[in-house]
């Protein structure tokens, strides 16, 4: 759920503070606190912080001057979000699914969406977080005026209200932040994510007769993009026939490592977003190119794109033959080489103070090139990016699997439970997390039980 929104303060000089915010007519002195900010190389600096109930001025007014500033404001930053960390206590302690459910829907922060089951035989679903009822009708998009009342957030919604499912009737629940703005509700989340890794979860689960542990363990290494089986509905008939059409129509849709008709989707897939929405009237092709490439990626862009392809019209065609749009991108994927999917999707193990370092590069630091299969759309999320000057990736952390009728769990991560880079336990999962194998974890036997 979106907590966080970007207000516009009128700001002058004057004030017991120094500078104030106009309400209506009237100015209000803006609060102001000092925060000490100590340095690792230099002298502690002093930082001041001009703040109204409509949040905390995003510059420095000092320097920047008399005029319209941006101010940021949180839930969080409001009194009662300390319940947050004793909700995730209480949890523990729940007796059912239906106890921790109500305990989870009062965390308010983060916002998050839990799934619970007990040995009862119950499953449950919780949506949390303090979400703000926002005023004159806004979305939380754009910045809007302060000095406007209106405008200000109207209290929270209510945490009952929040989404929740308890015993669904198909038997399982699933959720990979896919969106949930339920009707004749406040829009929880305005720029949400596709739905697809979702969607390939809840296929996978209602295909089990009986799920098994090594049922969940294969779900979690499933490497089929939704995405791709969508769009390529939308792009085949329009492809001029050749390599890449042959190619994309025998595909499994399958973003595995050694896959180069994933590669060459995602050719496709930037060649039909630059040539429809890269125009001169629309986003731009350099915009475009930038938002589609590791250097720059937008998943909430793309996930409004994704939806636009499949529209048959869109004032985004601008008059122009939606079908031609891609068969002019295909013929430019045509002369694209093939690449395996590890050529494209690859990254490196690092650290991030000492990684880059010569030191830290001798001392194992930096690992060499490992590929990452999947993508961003898959239940393996592998998805690779660019971050300013540093790569990031998004990928399981941690996989878990259990039964509730045991008292063991199955895990791997992509390193090993060890912070000590000279301890053989620092990256003893690597190779299981590779490899899709999972460890036995047992609880050990009190003394006398």
């Amino acid at each position: 759920g979106d907590t966080v929104d970007y207000f516009v303060e009128d700001c002058r000089v004057g004030g017991e503070t120094g500078w104030q915010y106009r309400r209506g007519d009237d100015w209000v002195d803006f609060q102001l606190r000092e925060e000490q900010l100590a340095r690792k190389a230099g002298e502690a600096t002093s930082l001041k912080v001009y703040h109204s109930p409509q949040g905390i001025i995003d510059s420095d007014l000092d320097q920047q001057g008399e005029g319209l500033h941006l101010s940021l404001l949180w839930s969080g930053m409001y009194e009662g979000n300390g319940s947050a960390i004793s909700s995730w206590l209480d949890v523990i302690a729940a007796k059912n699914a239906r106890a921790a459910m109500r305990i989870a829907r009062e965390c308010a922060q983060p916002t998050l969406c839990w799934v619970f089951a007990d040995r009862e035989g119950h499953i449950g679903l919780q949506s949390c977080g303090r979400i703000p009822k926002r005023g004159g009708g806004h979305l939380g998009l754009t910045p809007i005026p302060a000095w406007d009342a209106g405008n200000h957030w109207q209290g929270w919604v209510a945490s009952e209200l929040l989404p929740n499912v308890f015993d669904p009737p198909e038997g399982f629940l699933a959720t990979a932040n896919e969106e949930r703005n339920p009707l004749g509700m406040p829009m929880l989340i305005t720029q949400p994510l596709n739905d697809y890794r979702k969607r390939r979860i809840c296929e996978r689960l209602a295909e089990l007769p009986q799920a098994t542990c090594e049922d969940m363990q294969a779900l979690q290494y499933d490497l089929i993009s939704v995405q791709a089986r969508d769009l390529l509905a939308v792009f085949l008939p329009h492809l001029p026939d050749g390599r890449v059409k042959d190619a994309l129509t025998k595909w499994d849709y399958s973003y595995t490592p050694a896959s180069k008709e994933a590669s060459l989707f995602l050719k496709l897939y930037r060649d039909v977003i630059v040539e429809i929405l890269g125009h001169e009237q629309g986003i731009g092709w350099r915009r475009m190119l930038y938002i589609c490439t590791r250097a720059g990626y937008s998943m909430m862009v793309l996930a409004a794109a994704d939806r636009l392809l499949k529209r048959e019209a869109s004032i985004w065609w601008r008059g122009r033959n939606k079908g031609d749009l891609i068969r002019r991108a295909g013929e430019r994927t045509e002369t694209e080489p093939d690449q395996p999917w590890s050529s494209v999707n690859s990254f490196h193990f690092t650290d991030r103070f000492f990684g880059k370092h010569q030191v830290g590069r001798m001392l194992g630091f930096n690992s060499r090139r490992y590929p990452m299969p999947g993508n961003h759309a898959t239940p393996f999320q592998g998805h690779v990016l660019q971050t300013a000057t540093r790569e990031s990736t998004f990928a399981p952390s941690y996989h878990f699997v259990t039964d509730l009728g045991t008292d063991q769990a199955w895990t791997n991560l992509p390193g090993g439970p060890s912070e000590s880079r000279f301890s053989k336990f620092y990256k003893s999962d690597v190779a299981r997390w590779f490899a899709g194998e999972y460890k036995a974890l047992r609880r050990r036997a009190s003394e006398g039980s």
